[in-house]
């Protein structure tokens, strides 16, 4: 049976065959040439033989026909043009001065062109795939942004597969661009006149395509357009088009598109020369930072990954996501077990260890400090014991805002196990605490919970109107956190001082709140915002630096040191981290409480 590249490339010869006597046709009247038939199909085999050495050359042959595109075009063109002249050439230099005349020549390699970009046409036209009979009526499409942003989208739209949405009309960010055409398709408006723009009847769906330094300015069209009744998608990437168009009642939501600033950008080269042929052990694995410094670490080719986690549904769906070409082990284990920790760093000798496990929702600790504190203190000693035991080169602990001069048990624990990471020193291993602030979409997040509540109608539950917080993405803040490790192991080598990450200004977390409203294509006027109260612990707002630590800059602009000057020794604290793990052991909960509180620098009781 004749494969497919063989019947294109049969095709090609045909067409090379062909080319000639067509073109003598056309010019002449008649399919004679050279006068002699022997010349005439010698002429012929040469011109065959120069242009498909031309299409294998320029590789034209291993291009899809099914996907024959302009640039496809272009590559054909100059494979045919080339081999024309390599004809021409041929036959002045070596056939005694045998001179055609260059119309002729002109005519041969257009006729040539033509041909082979015909079939190709053809080819494209009958498998090119195409909608179903059964495909939904097309929904009309607004697309606002940069133009050069604008044709991406349009040129994704026009595949079959996106047939589902009829672009109707562009909104630029240039006023001279209104009434020309991209891709045949109108520019209607400018983000000038936009207000003019909504002030006439429309239906449909607004796309945005602002880059990340313009979200501020796109939240306030996004309101405009939802008060004129038109529904918004956010868009970063063009792959957001389907997902947010086709089905606006997802309960999924992009929660890193809230993040109104701009993502620093990191050399990807580091991540790799940390993790590169290494094992690498993560605690928390299966907690949201957990899994996504997994994936990060996966992708940077480690020797071998050990995820620890103790939570078994956890474990196993991040184990799931590892490709089979990755060496790991996924253990069940708990961090306040410290004989099987040691057990497991004997086993795997890890060389570098990620310390994401913790208790992190600050309800649930303040209600079971004794538990928040044998994991998020207790476990970390026995993270940085089984280190020292087995020689690992780095330990990174991830920490969290609410450890500076705490008003909760979560944070006065973190603040605990960071001065217990501060105060170690030993020669083998190195210790790193990165501290940032709260994570778009995580597990700890209220995002998903506001999610939720739009999606049924319910009260979005804010403690106040006026609180604030720092926010970042998971990808960012773990991006972050692997490039503090790397710095710290091979250009910073200060060994005192927290890693403190650029975190922005803090924003309302109602304005976060309105502005999900928005973009899940509801007006503000249509919800409404339930005022709890501060719970216990909470703070109107937070903190990145303790008020015992100086704020000391580095060559990295997203990156601060905070070194304290509070003096304490590692037996010190073990001394006192003793004393209330005696209360912990009699039941002692208040006990427990204050005695948490009393060795927390800081730390201010709110509620």
């Amino acid at each position: 049976m004749l494969q497919k590249k063989n019947f294109f490339l049969l095709y090609d010869i045909l067409v090379s065959v062909l080319a000639m006597p067509l073109a003598c046709l056309a010019k002449y009247g008649s399919f004679d040439l050279f006068g002699e038939s022997i010349t005439q199909s010698y002429f012929l085999f040469l011109y065959a033989f120069f242009t498909i050495f031309s299409l294998f050359a320029f590789k034209v042959q291993s291009r899809f026909w099914k996907y024959f595109s302009i640039n496809d075009v272009f590559i054909l063109g100059i494979a045919v043009s080339v081999s024309g002249i390599l004809w021409y050439l041929f036959s002045y230099f070596v056939f005694f001065n045998f001179k055609v005349p260059l119309s002729f020549l002109l005519l041969l390699t257009m006729t040539e062109g033509v041909l082979l970009c015909f079939g190709r046409l053809c080819f494209r036209y009958i498998h090119y795939p195409r909608p179903t009979n059964g495909a939904p009526e097309q929904i009309p499409v607004y697309i606002l942004g940069d133009l050069d942003a604008v044709d991406k989208v349009l040129a994704t739209l026009s595949h079959p597969s996106y047939q589902t949405y009829k672009p109707i009309g562009i909104i630029s960010h240039r006023q001279e661009d209104v009434k020309k055409r991209l891709r045949n398709i109108p520019v209607v408006s400018h983000i000038c006149d936009i207000d003019h723009f909504l002030n006439e009847p429309h239906t449909g769906h607004v796309v945005l395509m602002a880059d990340q330094d313009e979200l501020t300015s796109s939240a306030d069209f996004l309101r405009k357009f939802t008060e004129k009744g038109l529904a918004t998608v956010f868009m970063r990437t063009i792959g957001h088009l389907s997902q947010a168009i086709s089905n606006e009642n997802n309960n999924e939501f992009d929660y890193d598109l809230l993040l109104r600033r701009q993502n620093y950008v990191l050399n990807p080269a580091h991540k790799l020369h940390l993790v590169k042929d290494q094992v690498v052990l993560i605690t928390g694995a299966g907690g949201s930072i957990g899994s996504e410094i997994v994936h990060q670490v996966v992708s940077s080719c480690p020797k071998e990954i050990i995820l620890i986690e103790n939570c078994e549904f956890a474990l196993y769906k991040i184990d799931q996501q590892i490709p089979d070409t990755i060496r790991k082990q996924s253990l069940l284990c708990d961090i306040r077990d410290k004989t099987a920790l040691m057990n497991i760093f004997h086993r795997t000798q890890p060389s570098i260890v990620f310390h994401a496990a913790a208790i992190k929702h600050v309800p649930i600790a303040e209600d079971n400090p004794s538990y928040a504190f044998d994991v998020n203190v207790k476990g970390t000693h026995n993270i940085i014991d089984a280190c020292c035991h087995t020689g690992v080169a780095l330990m990174v602990m991830i920490s969290t805002d609410k450890a500076v001069n705490p008003t909760n048990i979560m944070g006065a624990t973190k603040q605990i196990a960071e001065r217990l990471l501060y105060a170690k020193n030993v020669k083998k291993t190195k210790f790193l605490t990165v501290r940032f602030g709260n994570v778009i979409g995580s597990n700890g997040s209220v995002l998903p919970l506001f999610n939720k509540q739009i999606d049924l109608g319910l009260p979005i539950t804010i403690t106040k109107e006026d609180i604030v917080r720092f926010f970042m993405t998971i990808s960012e803040a773990v991006d972050l956190v692997l490039e503090s490790a790397y710095l710290r192991l091979n250009h910073i080598q200060e060994d005192k001082g927290i890693f403190v990450l650029d975190m922005g200004e803090q924003i309302k977390v109602q304005d976060m709140a309105e502005l999900m409203v928005i973009m899940k294509g509801k007006k503000i006027e249509d919800v409404t915002f339930q005022y709890t109260g501060l719970r216990p612990g909470e703070k109107m707002y937070e903190e990145l630096f303790n008020h015992f630590e100086v704020k000391k800059t580095t060559p990295y602009p997203w990156l601060f040191l905070g070194v304290s000057e509070h003096q304490e020794t590692f037996d010190d604290l073990m001394t006192t981290i003793n004393q209330i793990d005696h209360y912990i052991q009699k039941g002692q909960e208040q006990q427990v409480k204050l005695s948490i509180q009393n060795m927390t620098l800081g730390f201010e009781k709110t509620v």
